[in-house]
């Protein structure tokens, strides 16, 4: 499993970072792959954990092949195509949250901006974590100038402070957070401190660069005004919110689209129901837990359809790569932001509330994927 998550997560971080040469050294064109031999690629990742299926043990120069393949393998998406996409799934996301339009308007511009210029500068192979700050600065500062322009036309969009705060989730590394968790459900501590340990590190200097820029502009998030929907049409635009939500962060995965379309789908059922069921008044933590419990369920249920010959093969999609992106959209981002919001004010009661109410729900997460592939896989199930 190790070998399953580490795999699928460089190529999602190498692609992330922009073009580069191309496998003969040349910069040009990407060559068009049919849907059948890009799922081809990602059958290596599962094959190791597969116990039906022989995989000759790899050399260490084999294994710097493969590396050095998936560094110069180009993006699937362009960084207009990844900034759209960062867009719409940061728009949903606010939605989510509680946000309602002119939220998802300065959100959209914000992230959309805030991940254009994270592709084009990734592609100058500069320092991460101060590419992270720059762009969620812009990020912030772009979604409060849309809305203060707004605000021009109609004085209530000037309301709208909580807003920029969507405008930054772009950033929040979903996939080394749940991986790192499903590393250490394995006993594979190195791999997963050095994971979370990462995370860790963006989404400090993510939320640092969101509170300062909260300062410079005078900007008090205080959370969103209710919406008032009908609670049946509340849940029907939930669920086309989190399947937007979805498939936008699958984009900045770099996923196929039919991969995109899979997860997708399958985090639209499981956010939905999470969603619902904490309406009824369970703690948000077991509604974490749940939701991801149901997408690894959901996500084993579609392998063994196409296992069994009900889907075409080349939709057999390691169950990591529908799982992750289905459940970052219930990655607490806003919970993070306001640790850090309340901690540059000194204010270290309402830091740690919101701290643990984070890390109680990210906890969750993890857990309910292990527990779903302990229920539906052997591998999982033994320790051997």
């Amino acid at each position: 499993n190790h070998r399953s998550t580490s795999s699928e997560e460089t190529a999602n971080a190498s692609s992330e970072a922009g073009g580069s040469p191309t496998a003969d050294g040349r910069h040009g064109k990407r060559t068009q792959r049919t849907p059948k031999r890009y799922a081809e690629h990602f059958d290596h990742i599962d094959a190791a954990s597969d116990p039906k299926r022989q995989v000759p043990a790899l050399t260490v120069r084999q294994v710097h092949d493969r590396l050095d393949l998936i560094e110069r393998r180009r993006p699937l998406y362009a960084p207009w195509q990844s900034g759209l996409a960062a867009g719409l799934a940061c728009a949903a996301f606010v939605f989510l949250l509680g946000g309602g339009i002119y939220d998802m308007v300065g959100a959209f511009v914000g992230a959309g901006l805030g991940q254009w210029l994270r592709r084009r500068l990734f592609a100058k192979h500069l320092n991460q974590f101060f590419v992270t700050f720059v762009c969620v600065a812009v990020a912030a500062l772009a979604c409060t100038g849309v809305l203060r322009v707004i605000g021009l036309i109609d004085p209530v969009a000037l309301q709208h402070d909580t807003a920029y705060i969507g405008a930054m989730l772009f950033v929040i590394p979903g996939f080394p957070l749940i991986t790192g968790g499903l590393d250490i459900a394995k006993i594979d501590f190195p791999s997963g401190i050095q994971r979370l340990c990462y995370t860790l590190a963006i989404i400090l200097m993510a939320t640092l660069a969101g509170w300062m820029t909260a300062f410079v502009v005078h900007l008090n998030p205080g959370g969103f005004e209710p919406l008032g929907l009908d609670p049946l049409l509340n849940n029907c635009l939930r669920f086309v919110a989190a399947f937007v939500g979805v498939w936008g962060f699958s984009i900045l995965f770099n996923s196929p689209q039919r991969m995109c379309l899979v997860a997708a789908t399958i985090g639209a059922i499981t956010d939905t129901f999470r969603l619902i069921i904490v309406d009824y008044g369970l703690p948000a933590e077991a509604g974490a837990f749940v939701g991801a419990l149901l997408a690894g369920l959901l996500a084993a249920g579609w392998r063994s359809s196409v296992r069994r010959g009900w889907l075409p093969r080349y939709l057999d999609y390691p169950r990591i790569c529908l799982t992750v992106p289905s459940i970052v959209i219930m990655v607490p981002g806003m919970y993070l932001y306001r640790a850090m919001f309340h901690l540059g004010q000194f204010d270290t009661q309402l830091a740690l509330d919101w701290a643990f109410r984070a890390f109680m729900v990210i906890v969750c997460l993890p857990i309910g994927l292990a527990m779903a592939r302990v229920i539906t896989d052997k591998s999982w199930r033994y320790d051997v």
